[in-house]
């Protein structure tokens, strides 16, 4: 990664499946998706998904940390966040 370069910022709403473990009755299902909220920066993007991390490292060989990827179809709503570049730190 190049230390020049700041991905976009994005925060995310989207629906994730929601299920339980082992045996349930019947009449205690639920029929719901868990809704979520996710903020980071943008790493990746195809026509059907985003990838978001919340940190990264600087530098050559840099990593990212628990970078997500979100199907497109999943997501019920995107903001796209204006980053002030004279608040943006640079080295």
């Amino acid at each position: 990664m190049n230390t020049d370069t700041v991905h976009p910022l994005v925060l995310l709403w989207w629906d994730d499946s929601f299920g339980g473990g082992g045996w349930i009755d019947k009449e205690d299902q639920e029929t719901r998706v868990a809704k979520c909220i996710t903020a980071g920066f943008l790493i990746g993007e195809t026509d059907d998904h985003l990838t978001v991390t919340c940190s990264m490292t600087e530098g050559e060989g840099g990593q990212y940390l628990g970078p997500i990827t979100i199907p497109k179809s999943c997501i019920t709503r995107r903001e796209d966040l204006k980053q002030n570049d004279s608040e943006t730190p640079r080295r």
